[in-house]
């Protein structure tokens, strides 16, 4: 089965925390007493794949499609979301 990506992840200090999004991911680390002052989602953040690898934002890109955890199937059970929105289905006619 070819790997997916399952989650989002923060790298804080060397310290990897983990949640269905970004913004969950540092809520964890937050809970557990770090300081998250100086994070940034996009510089900070990578993704788990399902074979247990950490990629950055680039390399889930150029191999799944996603940048954003907005983007992860499994999050929802849906589909990720298109890159742009198809015209034909945003206005009813």
């Amino acid at each position: 089965m070819k790997p997916m990506i399952i989650n989002a992840v923060v790298k804080i200090n060397s310290i990897l925390f983990e949640g269905a999004n970004h913004a969950q991911a540092m809520r964890q680390a937050m809970y557990k007493g770090v300081d998250i002052s100086g994070v940034d989602r996009w510089r900070d953040g990578y993704f788990r794949t399902s074979d247990g690898r950490i990629v950055n934002r680039i390399d889930a890109k150029n191999e799944f499609g996603i940048n954003t955890s907005e983007m992860i199937p499994t999050q929802y059970g849906l589909p990720p979301l298109p890159t742009e929105p198809d015209p034909r289905k945003m206005f009813n006619k």
